[in-house]
């Protein structure tokens, strides 16, 4: 019809709350995602829950904003209570294990797969961001330099941001990353040097020994 134009229906709603609210109260998350649901279900009002709604009100500002926005990233929104649920299943110990997060990640993703479609690029995107994430909180450093040159570290930092907003992650590390961005390559180096030489605490003197024989044994850990 000449004369008109087709505008989207502005809804007064609270970013990122009303969609899920929505999907959860007629049914459609416990048929399409039922992990998810689970997860809400057995952890109620939980930092996951509040992780995830911010992450999709952080959506609505960057579509609002015209800018892009990957299913990657929804995804692992999504599924990070699942994901959380499966590490948190293992001993403490093994939490920080790659193998752990990475079988989490497969775990998760097997089981949405059984509901709704998820392309392989996306969920090894998912992947990727969450085995980034131990990166991210431990650079051990000039190497966490080549972190920056990864195809899935803008994705994985801002996860990281958003985790160290709600106190699942470091904050000082969300801001050294964010600062680490914004600063010239060779200020890069020197944080780097900065931040290796205050993870590593310096040698203690040598001892003088009078004998040059010594005796075997294992290593001393780190």
């Amino acid at each position: 019809m000449a004369g008109y134009e087709l505008r989207p229906v502005a809804i007064d709603r609270p970013a990122g709350r009303w969609p899920l609210a929505l999907t959860a109260a007629v049914g459609l998350l416990a048929a399409l995602l039922p992990s998810v649901e689970a997860y809400f279900v057995s952890h109620p009002q939980s930092l996951v829950e509040k992780l995830l709604l911010q992450g999709l009100k952080n959506t609505d500002a960057r579509v609002l904003a015209d800018k892009p926005v990957t299913p990657t990233f929804l995804f692992a929104l999504l599924l990070y209570g699942p994901i959380a649920g499966i590490i948190e299943a293992t001993p403490p110990q093994r939490w920080h294990e790659m193998a752990t997060i990475l079988d989490a990640c497969d775990r998760a993703t097997r089981e949405a797969q059984t509901r709704i479609a998820i392309p392989k690029r996306f969920s090894l995107g998912v992947r990727e961001m969450f085995a980034l994430q131990p990166r991210l909180e431990h650079p051990r450093g000039r190497r966490a330099l080549r972190v920056l040159e990864h195809p899935r570290f803008r994705a994985a930092y801002d996860l990281l941001v958003l985790r160290a907003e709600f106190g699942l992650a470091p904050q000082e590390m969300a801001q050294w990353w964010t600062r680490l961005q914004e600063v010239s390559v060779e200020e890069r180096g020197l944080m780097a040097d900065a931040l290796a030489g205050a993870t590593h605490a310096p040698p203690g003197p040598r001892r003088r020994t009078r004998s040059r024989r010594r005796r075997s044994g294992p290593p001393r850990s780190a």
